[in-house]
């Protein structure tokens, strides 16, 4: 996780099997990134609102707490999660802003320093997934140079396996692929990822794993 998130390239394609742990690792570099200076702001699309909702009481609020200096876990005013319009702000001025890529047009109009696409290979397929990336949240990155960070598994042949080439390819300077896969994951045991391979057809085994 740490090579991956403290890569320097702009576009950073994170193409991984299930339960490797990138949304994880995305959560601890977006929480650490918030905290290590003022006025940070970043951006999280996800699938669905529902979804947001799930990530962050079981990851960003674990991962806030964690990092925040004991003395100070139990002020109130250290950050505030606004629910309903699934803004994180912290008491130095970093925001975080959440949205689902079912309103992509609710997404327009900041920018940021750091973007997370969650779940990137739901979230790019299709005409929706090119109009989301080009139309909406690629002219957001121009103002601070904003890093992207595109994380999922792949679902099959779409925009999200043509950036991953984009950054295999080595022509592109601000591109980078890392490709993960469920058997990187340490915390997973190798015979159980064998048995469940053993009972899947090839082809999601390729995709999943």
């Amino acid at each position: 996780q740490r090579e991956i998130f403290e890569d320097e390239h702009q576009f950073v394609v994170v193409p991984a099997g299930r339960r490797y742990g990138k949304t994880k690792g995305a959560v601890d570099h977006a929480m650490e990134k918030q905290w290590a200076r003022e006025g940070i702001r970043s951006l999280w699309v996800d699938t669905t609102q529902v979804n947001i909702d799930k990530y962050w009481v079981d990851y960003f609020e674990p991962a806030l707490r964690k990092i925040c200096p004991p003395s100070e876990r139990k002020k109130p005013t250290l950050y505030n999660w606004n629910k309903q319009h699934k803004i994180l702000s912290l008491a130095n001025q970093s925001v975080m802003h959440f949205g689902s890529a079912e309103r992509p047009e609710n997404l327009e109009g900041f920018g940021y320093h750091y973007m997370y696409l969650n779940e990137a290979g739901i979230i790019l397929k299709g005409d929706a997934g090119y109009l989301l990336w080009h139309k909406t949240l690629l002219p957001m990155t121009v103002e601070h140079k904003c890093q992207v960070f595109f994380i999922g598994t792949p679902k099959g042949l779409g925009l999200f396996r043509d950036l991953a080439e984009k950054g295999r390819r080595g022509k592109f300077p601000d591109w980078v692929t890392f490709h993960r896969t469920s058997y990187d994951n340490p915390m997973l045991r190798k015979e159980d990822l064998d048995a469940l391979c053993a009972g899947m057809p090839e082809r999601y085994v390729h995709q999943e794993i």
